[in-house]
């Protein structure tokens, strides 16, 4: 082979072409099996590169950019696969391009990707390409091993240290340093690090961070118009969709979250996630034809894919039985009864399959079989892995019963302790109350509820006015350890801070207070739909 020539680890490397012309595949496929890479699976269309990638792992990816008869791009694809943790960091991702569309993915490749081959290209330029990609994963391997080994804020320190002193790849660094901040709770720090790169180079990825950092930092407001003036800039940037609505949640407007998770599927109508998130809120906020198309879409893309979410099944077990559609509701409880076999482990999984169980019971007449497993599931809504999304579950399954000839009498005495456990902000409180439709006292208790929250962090913050900010932290700890409610205990551990030595016992009711968040906070105070199963839009895959 001429030109530059692969390191001898390259020969233990495993490759995937996708392209949709067979002469290229083949092209490709010879100049990696050339370069000693024996082990190359080949791809024609995006679809079946979706599968491969979810189901294999891969270390060098060889793309085409443009699919005619697709209606996403392969960098649209890659780039989800690699935000949604399915396409390791450590795979060399090249597309290839033809002059029309060389522009945009010169920019994108900027990003998402490790490089990119402009059509025709010699085996030599492909052969440096790679070597250039894997050379600055080397060359970093310091970042990944402190980031393999947890060791976060050695991490972020030498990415800082890598950008200041403008090291070599010093904006992968800058880049990946900011998203190790925002992972260790600083998001002061991050959006410094994100001002810094689009100081130093404008790139769409670091305005976004600043938007992101600004959402983690509880200012949804600043963040939407962060994100407006980037969609102003980028109208088509579907990553900069899926922040917006995820402020547009934090700041309760529902309506306009659904319009925005509505445009993101416009923009990419393969992408599992995004269907999946539009499906959700649709769900919740009762517009039904919306969640069902979106959820049977993401269905058909792939049950058995990485990237579809087992919370779909339970919400089109919903719908299914909202039309009386008996045999819909068992689809969806043999496609977990099958999960729940790969995975006997999951209780996630487990009380997903008991939803769809206790949907099927109530359909069939079984009302007092569906209040037995319903029964179930309540008694588990204090432990501490009993989240948002099984509190949702739990409050549509009684409103779907108390609408039935057999209600529970103890209905009412689950819903109020949900309610207070989970009522953390707006958007949480009428995604709750949403969940309890149809029943309409359910979801006034809800709404009750949260009003009471409210007033518990009001009462208690009282102290701290009149100078007792000890009786302030411990009346949060009282509130926040019967109702289990994120919030209060946020803001307990916000106090402790901010009043420093001020607080008698510091110590002791600082380690109560990390317990108690350390259980009962691990998802934040953040609404978020669906489980975070990789990173964040807008950010990276980190290891």
């Amino acid at each position: 082979m001429s030109g530059p020539t692969l390191e001898a680890d390259v020969r233990a490397c495993k490759g995937l072409v996708i392209d949709a012309s067979a002469a290229s595949r083949n092209l490709l496929s010879n100049m990696l099996k050339d370069f000693g890479i024996a082990d190359v699976d080949h791809a024609d269309k995006l679809a079946e590169a979706r599968q491969m990638l979810a189901r294999g792992r891969y270390d060098i990816v060889l793309c085409d950019y443009h699919f005619a008869s697709e209606a996403t791009t392969s960098q649209e694809l890659l780039d989800e696969l690699r935000r949604e943790r399915v396409l390791p960091y450590s795979t060399v991702v090249l597309m290839i391009t033809s002059e029309a569309s060389y522009a945009k993915v010169a920019e994108a490749a900027e990003s998402a990707l490790d490089g990119y081959l402009l059509k025709p290209h010699s085996a030599a330029s492909l052969a440096e390409r790679l070597m250039l990609a894997r050379k600055r994963k080397k060359a970093m391997r310091d970042i990944y091993a402190a980031l393999e080994s947890q060791e976060y804020e050695l991490a972020a320190q030498l990415c800082i240290d890598r950008f200041y002193q403008r090291q070599e790849y010093w904006l992968n660094a800058a880049r990946i340093g900011a998203e190790v901040l925002l992972r260790l709770g600083r998001p002061a720090q991050a959006r410094e690090l994100f001002e810094a790169i689009q100081s130093s180079r404008p790139l769409p990825w670091a305005k976004l961070g600043v938007a992101r950092a600004q959402i983690d930092a509880g200012q949804p407001r600043p963040a939407l118009r962060t994100l407006e003036s980037l969609l102003a800039e980028r109208p088509t940037y579907a990553d900069a969709f899926d922040v917006k609505a995820r402020a547009e949640l934090e700041e309760g407007e529902l309506d306009a979250a659904l319009l925005t998770c509505r445009q993101a599927v416009e923009l990419t109508p393969q992408s599992m996630p995004r269907l999946q998130k539009l499906g959700t809120l649709a769900f919740y906020m009762g517009e039904v034809d919306i969640a069902s198309r979106a959820l049977e879409t993401s269905y058909a893309l792939g049950v058995n894919s990485k990237l579809f979410d087992f919370q779909s099944l339970v919400l089109m077990a919903q719908i299914h039985a909202s039309r009386s559609r008996l045999s819909g509701v068992q689809m969806c409880m043999d496609s977990l009864a099958q999960a729940a076999r790969i995975h006997p482990q999951s209780v996630r999984i487990g009380r997903l399959l008991r939803c769809t169980r206790a949907l099927e019971s109530m359909l069939r007449q079984r009302h007092a079989d569906a209040a037995e497993k319903i029964g179930e599931l309540a008694a588990e809504a204090r432990l501490p892995d009993f989240d948002f999304e099984a509190a949702c579950n739990l409050l549509s399954l009684l409103g779907r019963l108390a609408a039935t000839r057999a209600p529970l009498r103890e209905a009412e005495e689950w819903l109020v302790p949900l309610a207070e456990r989970f009522c953390v902000s707006r958007a949480a409180c009428e995604l709750l109350a949403q969940s309890a439709q149809p029943e309409a006292q359910h979801m006034r208790n809800i709404r009750d509820a949260h009003a009471a929250v409210g007033e518990m962090a009001r009462h208690a913050m009282q102290y701290a006015l009149q100078g007792q900010p000890t009786e302030t932290v411990k009346q949060l700890l009282r509130d926040g350890s019967r109702t289990l409610n994120g919030k209060l205990l946020e803001l307990a551990d916000l106090v402790i801070k901010r009043y420093g030595e001020a607080i008698e016992d510091r110590q002791h009711l600082g380690e109560l207070t990390a317990e108690l968040r350390d259980q009962y906070c691990r998802q934040g105070t953040h609404v978020k739909l669906g489980p975070a199963i990789g990173r964040e839009p807008g950010g990276l895959r980190l290891p």
